[in-house]
């Protein structure tokens, strides 16, 4: 596939999306539950402070810092500067869904490029990975559900992709995948706290490589935890009494209070694979498995390196950090006393990738009755934080 055709074609898989999410809109007349319509009320009061909002202006960082003391303002710095573009009703505010949403697809396809090679053969499989973010009905349902989730999603991903070209033991190690890296999971970490479920475990696993690599990796993340650390600092510090009281309330009571299965129990450790069918799509899921086994066991009879040789291979460290990344951030959120989906969704890229190698082109097609059968139905009120 050609470049020039593989961004267009991307570029109209979004353009198809938003159309969908905007009809969905257009008919919807619900009224934004509890946390949907404090996100959106904390658009409004961001974008006010900057000024690009009617009825506001800039007063400083101290009076901006004040407008998020439990979750940071990254999201709604940017949602509230949409507002100013597109309108702060609901539907019309929405677009920033739509925006998040087209830098998670774009974050996915680089993402999927780097796994597959050539890049023309890689194309085909990233362009279809997209396609399989598009319809996966957790990831859809996010698109018309004004909460942090699709944010969180597209930043994560790209925090997931960037550290894994700069942990790659053959092509990494340079300082402009160190500083990208660390640039991607600050942006992450200012959209929501829960990335920490995901990104903690993986700085874990670098910390541990660059203790054993050599001076230059050591460096690098020092630098790199240094500049998120400096990313952080003025929120944090301003907040920090707020913050850690605010996790307390919708972590650690909001799971007593509802009653969730403790993180060492079986029903915990089920908790999220079980979701998996309704997230991804039953058909997707099997079929995704059985040719993910099937492609591990040709890799096995002919060897990694004769597979390396075909065209369209396989890169094996590429794919053993899509793994690692998936099995770390399942571990530490599932050890979050607190189960919810949303919580989960922000991981859904790696397993796709995984069901996308696995599946004949043309599986994924079962997800797109989701499209016709969404609704404003909504999972259990709850504060997120």
């Amino acid at each position: 596939m050609k470049a020039w055709l593989f961004r267009l074609l991307l570029v109209l898989l979004w353009l198809v999306s938003t159309l969908v999410d905007r009809l969905w809109w257009h008919h919807s007349n619900s009224i934004p539950a509890w946390d949907q319509a404090d996100y959106l009320n904390s658009a409004l009061d961001h974008g006010r402070a900057l000024g690009v909002l009617p009825g506001g202006s800039w007063q400083g960082w101290d009076a901006l810092l004040d407008l998020s003391p439990k979750i940071p303002p990254l999201a709604s710095l940017v949602n509230g500067t949409v507002m100013a573009l597109a309108g702060d009703a609901p539907a019309q505010a929405a677009w920033s869904l739509s925006l998040w949403h087209g830098l998670l697809l774009v974050v996915v396809a680089a993402w999927a490029l780097e796994l597959r090679r050539p890049r023309p053969e890689a194309r085909g499989f990233a362009l279809l990975a997209a396609t399989l973010v598009t319809l996966a009905p957790a990831l859809l349902d996010l698109r018309s559900d004004y909460v942090l989730e699709m944010p969180l999603t597209a930043l994560v991903t790209l925090a997931l992709w960037r550290l894994g070209l700069w942990w790659n033991p053959s092509s990494g190690g340079r300082w402009w995948q160190a500083l990208t890296a660390a640039v991607a999971c600050l942006l992450a970490l200012l959209v929501k706290q829960s990335a920490l479920l995901v990104l903690l475990p993986l700085l874990l696993v670098l910390m541990h490589q660059a203790l054993w690599t050599g001076q230059g990796r050591r460096l690098q993340l020092l630098v790199g935890t240094g500049l998120i650390g400096a990313g952080l600092w003025p929120w944090l510090h301003h907040n920090w009494i707020t913050t850690i009281g605010g996790t307390n309330r919708a972590v650690v009571e909001s799971a007593a209070r509802e009653g969730d299965p403790g993180p060492f129990s079986l029903q915990g450790w089920l908790w999220y694979p079980q979701l998996l069918p309704e997230q991804v799509g039953g058909v997707v899921l099997v079929v995704g498995l059985a040719g993910v086994l099937l492609c591990c066991w040709q890799l096995h009879r002919q060897g990694i390196a004769s597979a390396n040789r075909q065209p369209g291979s396989d890169d094996p460290l590429a794919w053993r950090w899509v793994v690692i990344s998936l099995v770390a951030g399942f571990v530490f959120t599932n050890l979050s006393p607190n189960k919810d989906d949303l919580y989960i969704a922000l991981l859904l890229p790696p397993p796709l990738l995984l069901l996308v190698r696995g599946s004949p082109p043309g599986t994924a097609s079962p997800a797109r009755r989701t499209i016709c059968s969404r609704g404003p139905t909504r999972r259990s009120e709850r504060r997120s934080s």
